[in-house]
């Protein structure tokens, strides 16, 4: 770079910082937003390829939870530590019944008309879609609900693409404890919500929007009454725990001492981990984000499932 040679040249000294700079940050990876297509809508994605590392390396699929989206915190910092023990990685953003949605999370504003299992058809779109680009070997990862949306995925469907689980602080449910919830959050009992639209449906009124009701976290909102009924209808589903013997590859486990939102899971588990085909890894002191050197062992553990042979 001659220019950067040439001395006494207040302006060229810093064009030359500037380029050294930005070359420095390309050379440590390779962070692009990507993109694939799914019933007619654009899905997002944030693709992290290692420096020297091939797009058909191995690859971890991460899926955030509840409403949210790939830029979280818990989401970016994974892809980050993941990064620096030399392992590519996607996060993907659900699209929530949204063309293209950004990396922010859902806005409680917006009519709800997505439905749990929605993450179901994006999953798999996204592994045809790393397929297609010539990657042969992915580990599949979620947090919270997108961990047992993950759970599901794979307890559902056995795509050639993936080969290990990483469930991260998955969601646990019980009858009891969801009406609790719900009725502790909305201020309203759980079977009238499901009663109202249940009724929609068999009126065959669906398209019509059930208004000033909540969903998930979002508080007097507007929701159809298949979405309201994805996410409340009584299904074990929802307990991930459920999901572990139906699920045919290598499982890691990470729970957090200190989490409130997906607790007793270490309790829930312990009789699986007998068998060894569910390897657990419990992180003293933290939450259910997972936040700053906690993630780091998340992180850890995630190597060490990769690392391992089948």
């Amino acid at each position: 770079m001659s220019l950067c040679r040439k001395k006494n040249v207040l302006i060229n000294s810093i064009f030359c910082i500037i380029i050294y700079f930005l070359a420095v940050i390309s050379a440590v990876a390779k962070v692009s937003k990507v993109n694939t297509s799914h019933k007619n809508m654009t899905l997002n994605g944030r693709l992290l390829i290692v420096e020297k590392k091939s797009l058909n390396a191995q690859m971890f699929l991460i899926l955030h939870g509840t409403l949210g989206h790939y830029e979280m915190e818990i989401i970016h910092g994974l892809q980050e530590a993941l990064e620096e023990r030399s392992f590519n990685s996607l996060a993907i953003n659900l699209s929530y019944g949204q063309n293209s949605r950004p990396g922010k999370m859902f806005d409680c504003n917006e009519p709800h008309r997505h439905k749990h299992e929605d993450a179901i058809g994006e999953i798999e779109a996204w592994l045809d879609w790393l397929k297609s680009a010539g990657v042969k070997n992915v580990i599949l990862a979620g947090h919270s609900r997108g961990g047992n949306q993950i759970a599901r995925f794979a307890a559902e469907n056995q795509h050639e693409l993936v080969s290990k689980i990483v469930l991260i602080a998955p969601t646990i449910w019980s009858e009891s404890q969801s009406a609790k919830s719900y009725k502790k959050f909305h201020s309203v009992d759980l079977k009238d919500i499901i009663y109202r639209a249940e009724q929609a449906v068999v009126s065959s009124n669906n398209a019509t929007m059930l208004k000033n009701v909540g969903i998930l976290y979002c508080r007097n909102t507007q929701a159809s009454p298949e979405s309201l009924l994805s996410y409340y209808i009584p299904d074990n589903r929802f307990d991930t725990v459920t999901l572990f013997d139906k699920i045919g590859v290598p499982l890691l486990l990470v729970t957090g001492s200190e989490d409130k939102i997906s607790p007793n899971l270490d309790q829930k588990v312990e009789p699986m981990l007998e068998n060894g085909k569910v390897m657990h890894v419990a992180v003293e002191g933290a939450d259910h984000f997972f936040r700053d050197l906690f993630l780091e062992d998340v992180a850890d553990a995630m190597i060490e499932l990769a690392i391992q042979k089948k």
